[in-house]
């Protein structure tokens, strides 16, 4: 069984597509992708009664077909000729199109399923190479932060050259992780912000300055266990990314409950526009408080333990 891993990005989304760092906390909620010898290359992901055989999808219960079929073929593609085929089944524990990194944790499970049956060895980078390829198929040119957190999980710092940091929580904290019930394309967000920059480069210039800011600040504050300062730098990443657009009315109101139920912090994560929000919190019983008040808005509410 080969696994991905979900994410959720704490503080530096968007800034990441201008060249900033960001910091993700990889979920223990995933990709499992299982391998098994078969005559050709074939995908079955279960929870969307998707199949797909030699780059071609053949049953499909929605408009996701396309997009996977043609990541699989070049996914394939990328190992060249090869000894043999393989079978894949895929069990998917996360929303897709709700900034939980789901095509990420997809193409590095089905990486890792590939070079298990196939014998290939390769490092971890490696896997997140050629499971960055898997991604320009759904997002054009994405940052790589995602596949990042997919490939390795824990609390990491994505650094401007793209490269890794395991970043150590002096003080284990909750997140609590609720979908707002809309769903938005990372596409559409990701251009959503370079018209704005290219009307406005000013404007837009000093937002992404100040994430990186709070981005650097949050990273710190988490190596000297200073949660409280934390939480007050989600909330100010949240004001920032609500200037450019990509909050909506329900995500701000469940940021809003989120802190006045004791999290010392909230914001939105991954791209906006939908999808879900994080809160943060110091301990298990604030966070059930937390995930208890989400709940009267959201369907999907879970918690997530960091560090400790």
């Amino acid at each position: 069984m080969a696994y991905g891993f979900g994410k959720v990005i704490l503080l530096g989304e968007h800034a990441v597509v201008y060249g900033k760092g960001a910091l993700v906390c990889g979920l223990s909620r995933g990709v499992r992708a299982e391998p098994s010898h078969a005559s050709n290359f074939s995908l079955h992901i279960q929870p969307w009664q998707l199949r797909i055989e030699h780059g071609t999808s053949i049953a499909t219960k929605d408009s996701r077909e396309h997009s996977v079929a043609e990541a699989f073929c070049k996914l394939i593609e990328s190992y060249g000729p090869t000894r043999a085929s393989v079978a894949i089944t895929v069990t998917v524990d996360l929303e897709p199109s709700a900034g939980l990194g789901c095509s990420a944790a997809l193409g590095v499970a089905l990486v890792r399923a590939i070079n298990k049956q196939l014998g290939i060895q390769e490092n971890s980078h490696a896997i997140e190479a050629r499971a960055l390829e898997w991604e320009k198929v759904f997002h054009g040119n994405p940052s790589g932060v995602d596949t990042a957190a997919a490939t390795y999980g824990g609390l990491l710092y994505f650094s401007p050259e793209r490269n890794v940091e395991t970043v150590s929580a002096t003080s284990p904290f909750f997140l609590v992780i609720a979908h707002s019930g809309q769903s938005s394309l990372t596409k559409d967000m990701v251009s959503s912000v370079k018209h704005q920059h290219e009307k406005d480069p000013r404007r837009v210039g000093v937002v992404i300055d100040g994430i990186e800011s709070l981005v650097l600040n949050a990273k710190s504050a988490l190596e000297q266990g200073d949660l409280e300062k934390v939480g007050t730098y989600l909330s100010l990443n949240h004001a920032l990314l609500s200037s450019l657009l990509l909050c909506t009315p329900k995500l701000d109101e469940m940021c809003e409950r989120a802190k006045t139920a004791g999290a010392l912090g909230a914001k939105v994560t991954g791209a906006g526009g939908g999808g879900c929000m994080l809160a943060l919190c110091r301990a298990q019983g604030e966070a059930n408080a937390v995930k208890q008040a989400l709940s009267e808005l959201s369907a999907l509410c879970v918690i997530e333990s960091v560090g400790g």
